[in-house]
């Protein structure tokens, strides 16, 4: 069955950048392959463009650490960055090279939801390709809640799934109209406390009794950088799931991104007896 916007299971998995570690680099087809193989309906990714307008799926300011590249990705050209090995997690070259988002669309039609993520600058550019692949459906897209994205999904991308990222409170977003917004799809919520006014507003469960979705991330970029007050994949392994992914669902969050998508599976399995 083709997965799309209509047909999705949730609570979804979201892959944070594909499934990685070892030698397999994020935001790379095998990642990607990994994901969806442990259970991810949802790709998580990011999108940058060379200097002659190509894009390919990498997340800039890991030029150094990923690619060995001393320069800023947007100001290479794809001949240069196409002659590249991607590195591993031990700082050594593996056999990938950067996946152009040509190709990666091609392979993960019908296959899963695909979020682009940190490309909100460049949609003109990259919808006409999403459109030549006929995948507008399989995809989300998301940008920071400023009002100058907001204004743009309108204008740009008014058929596409839009959810802005919110960060505590998703008031501002209402008050500049990205609730009439024709994509509205839902919203990432980004909170540091459970006193937060997304939580203590119950937003996540407003979004759904409205037929929208609440993205959480269950994802820790370090021991300082949590996105949802602690609920975290870490805990989660190291403690109780069922008080972190479990805690995430019953505030009404139905897209849960990870980085542990076998694990997060393997709980949601066990917890409603199928998958």
């Amino acid at each position: 069955m083709k997965i799309s916007l209509d047909s999705v299971k949730f609570p979804c998995i979201a892959a944070h950048r594909g499934s990685c570690g070892g030698n397999v680099p994020p935001n790379t087809s095998i990642a990607f392959e990994a994901a969806l193989k442990q259970g991810a309906s949802l790709i998580e990714t990011d999108i940058a463009r060379s200097s002659d307008g190509i894009f390919y799926m990498f997340h800039t300011g890991n030029e150094l650490r990923h690619l060995g590249l001393s320069v800023p990705f947007e100001q290479t050209s794809s001949a240069e960055l196409d002659s590249l090995q991607l590195l591993n997690e031990f700082g050594k070259p593996t056999q990938y090279k950067l996946d152009k988002f040509d190709d990666v669309l091609e392979r993960l039609y019908g296959r899963c939801l695909i979020n682009l993520d940190r490309c909100w600058q460049n949609w003109e550019e990259i919808l006409p390709i999403v459109e030549r692949h006929n995948m507008r459906d399989q995809i989300i897209l998301k940008s920071p809640c400023d009002k100058v994205w907001i204004d743009k999904a309108r204008e740009v991308a008014p058929r596409y799934a839009y959810m802005p990222i919110i960060n505590e409170d998703i008031t501002p977003f209402y008050e500049m109209g990205g609730n009439t917004l024709p994509g509205f799809y839902g919203a990432e919520l980004v909170f540091s406390s459970e006193d937060s006014p997304v939580i203590k507003e119950d937003i996540a469960h407003k979004l759904s009794a409205a037929g929208k979705h609440a993205w959480g991330n269950a994802i820790q970029f370090s021991q300082t950088r949590v996105l949802s007050a602690g609920h975290t994949d870490d805990a989660a392994i190291l403690g109780s799931p069922e008080e972190n992914w479990g805690w995430l669902i019953d505030k009404g969050f139905d897209i849960i991104q990870t980085d542990w998508v076998d694990l997060l599976n393997n709980y949601l399995t066990a917890k409603d007896g199928k998958r």
